[in-house]
This record gives C-alpha cells, sequence and structure tokens, in this order.
C-alpha cells in the first residue's frame, strides 16, 4: 500500500501482477514487486494524487507482455513491456489504458549482454509508468 504522505497526500492502493520473477534471476524482465515498488515511488515523488479529494483510490496495474522483439543485436537490447492500468474510485474504473513502450540498451551502458537485457527491461518500465503518469494527470485533471 502506498502511504499518506505529504506528498501525496492521500491513500492509493497499489495492485501490480504479470511480472517475471523466475526470469528476473537469470538478469531477464522485471519482477511483479520491483514493478510495484517502482510504481509507487514514481506515485509519491509526483505528487499526482495530492490535489484530489480524500483517497479511496485503487491502481490496479498488470504487466502483459515483455519481450525482446526479434533477435537482438550482439551490441544493443530492446525490449518492449504492455502494461494495463486500471484506477478506480469508489468502485468505478476512473481512468483504464493499456500502454506498450520500449527501452533500447547500447553496449557501452553494459558490457554484460544479462545486463543489457535487465537495464532495457528496467528502462522500458520507468518509460510504460511514466507514460502512465502524465496520462492519468491528464484525466485527473
Amino acid at each position: 500500500m502506498l502511504r499518506s504522505s505529504t506528498q501525496t497526500g492521500k491513500p492509493v492502493v497499489v495492485h501490480t501482477s504479470g511480472g517475471n520473477d523466475e526470469s528476473i534471476r537469470k538478469g531477464l524482465g522485471v519482477g511483479t514487486a520491483d514493478f510495484k515498488a517502482a510504481l509507487e515511488t514514481s506515485l509519491v515523488d509526483t505528487g499526482l494524487f495530492s490535489h484530489l479529494g480524500e483517497g479511496g483510490y485503487q491502481l490496479d496495474a498488470r504487466i502483459l507482455n515483455m519481450r525482446n522483439p526479434g533477435e537482438s543485436a550482439v551490441f544493443e537490447v530492446i525490449t518492449e513491456i504492455e502494461v494495463a492500468y486500471t484506477l478506480r474510485s469508489a468502485g468505478a474504473v476512473v481512468w483504464e489504458k493499456t500502454i506498450r513502450s520500449s527501452h533500447r540498451t547500447e553496449s557501452d551502458e553494459a558490457l554484460l549482454g544479462e545486463f543489457r537485457d535487465r537495464i532495457s527491461a528496467e528502462g522500458a518500465t520507468r518509460e510504460n509508468i511514466k507514460i502512465a503518469i502524465s496520462s492519468m494527470s491528464e484525466r485527473l485533471k
């Protein structure tokens, strides 16, 4: 649960699923717990819910797909992520969107391929969360 704070001002319950916890041990993908932590931190950092009425918000985020499309070149990795987000208040859907984003990691960012995979997956996840928060903020104005 995202705690009420001076930054958010309101409680928001965040539920995540779909992370690839098995692949994370191999340096691939993003785990569910890491995804949740990144989403919660981003919500606190942006203060997205600080201007809204008394809480009761629930944000469900489910990773639908994370992949490296096609054959990766030896010196780069491209990761795509697709996430379905649903924001609810008082049981009603306030905002819902499926977002696809990607991130490219070059060889100079990491020498070993498995680290490039991890950096690429994390970059795609960060970009996805950034797009979601921007879209939610437009909807909640």
